[in-house]
């Protein structure tokens, strides 16, 4: 996977001033790692009878679902009157509400700078926001004590729970019949 030392990767071309591989690279990784989020949340991408998906194919999945799930989660923990899952889980919708705003205000540089423009050259301190914004987009998705990414589990059908390797990440979405 393309994910292996990818920040380490954009931080060394901005160093150098080449915000276009920066731009490349974050695109790329971005796909790589979307591509597993969607499938470890199962999340659902559009037909492409050519089999081929583009950035925001996996992003706005991976970011729809992963909403989906978190109010699931969060409907669930109320009906088991769950005080501590509820509030961890608005803690991280929070959280998600400031990472997509930000991802909403700063995706748009991507493409001008990998592709050619005449119209816009941008700095390392202009790229500089989007990277951190889509560093803490992957971070949604990733736990944050043993790094694994967040699953839905079972994959197919009905899913249970959302959990990480550890599962300190731990989401039920079986509601309590009884409420």
């Amino acid at each position: 996977h393309i994910q292996k030392g990818l920040w380490e990767a954009i931080q060394s071309d901005l160093e150098r001033g080449d915000v276009n591989s920066a731009a490349f690279r974050l695109r790329r990784g971005s796909e790589d790692v979307l591509e597993s989020v969607c499938d470890a949340l199962g999340a659902e991408i559009a037909y492409n009878s050519s089999m081929q998906w583009q950035l925001d194919d996996w992003q706005f999945s991976a970011m729809r679902h992963y909403k989906q799930l978190l109010q699931t989660g969060m409907k669930v923990a109320s009906s088991w009157n769950n005080v501590n899952a509820l509030k961890e889980l608005k803690q991280r919708d929070s959280w998600r509400k400031d990472v997509y705003s930000r991802i909403y205000n700063e995706q748009w540089v991507i493409n001008p700078s990998v592709h050619y423009n005449n119209w816009e050259n941008l700095s390392k301190e202009d790229f500089s926001d989007v990277v951190e914004a889509f560093r803490e987009l992957h971070s949604l998705f990733r736990c944050t004590d043993c790094g694994t990414l967040i699953e839905r589990v079972p994959r197919k059908g009905a899913g249970k729970a959302v959990k990480c390797g550890c599962s300190s990440v731990f989401w039920n979405l079986t509601t309590n019949k009884a409420t």
